[in-house]
């Protein structure tokens, strides 16, 4: 048999959070159960899975297609840290290494756009209100994640918002309705219009402040009403 090697198809790959991607894998000189782990840098904490842990191969060089998915994101966060790393497959068999390679691997970010619907509400103290927050994510996702308010808006949280209901619609387009109870305090004088700045919450990774993904939010008018 010749010797064991494993040959990515592609020296870099690309794969966008919380998505997959297939990396095709030629194995040769190696038969039988194989395991496969896909080992970052030193110091590197990595938010990808590989979800092909185990081929079979003949001896003869055989080409696979290893599914890597991206269900987070690095654990630590700077301005200035990449996310793509060169990464090492190893292939293994009873505990002994084989052989590897590198590949490397970018994690790109979704790409979020938020609006509120309508754009501007308007009444007096007691009064409530309601607006729909709509966030569309490209590439799209397998299903809608809950979109939540992440915290009180900037103006105070006499202006807190509460859910109506779940989150509907799909991966690529989603909505939550809210309701407030316009406060006593610190509504605008009757015709004139200030601007509420909410911070959006997105399944897990967005919202205020939150590292890759920064700060997702929305502005909402808000009109006094006589």
């Amino acid at each position: 048999m010749s010797q064991a090697a494993v040959q990515p198809g592609v020296a870099a790959l690309a794969i966008f959070h919380k998505h997959t991607a297939t990396l095709p894998v030629t194995f040769s000189g190696m038969s039988g159960p194989l395991t496969l782990r896909l080992v970052p840098p030193d110091g590197y904490v990595s938010g990808l899975i590989l979800d092909t842990a185990t081929v079979t191969a003949d001896g003869a060089a055989n080409t696979r297609d290893l599914v890597i998915s991206a269900p987070g994101l690095p654990e630590f966060y700077t301005p200035d840290q990449s996310l793509s790393a060169t990464y090492t497959l190893v292939v293994s068999q009873d505990g002994h290494d084989l052989a590897r390679a590198p590949v490397t691997i970018e994690e790109r970010l979704l790409d979020i756009q938020t609006s509120v619907v309508p754009g501007s509400v308007s009444g007096t103290s007691g009064d409530q209100v309601s607006f729909t927050v709509v966030v569309r994510v490209t590439p799209a996702l397998e299903g809608p994640l809950p979109v939540t308010l992440d915290g009180c808006p900037v103006e105070g949280c006499g202006f807190a918002a509460t859910p109506v209901g779940p989150t509907t619609g799909n991966g690529s387009t989603m909505s939550q309705q809210f309701t407030m109870n316009l406060p006593q305090d610190a509504l605008p004088p009757a015709g004139v219009m200030t601007n509420l700045h909410y911070a959006v919450g997105v399944g897990d990774f967005a919202g205020y402040r939150r590292g890759w993904y920064g700060t997702t939010a929305v502005t909402l008018g808000l009109t006094g009403a006589p």
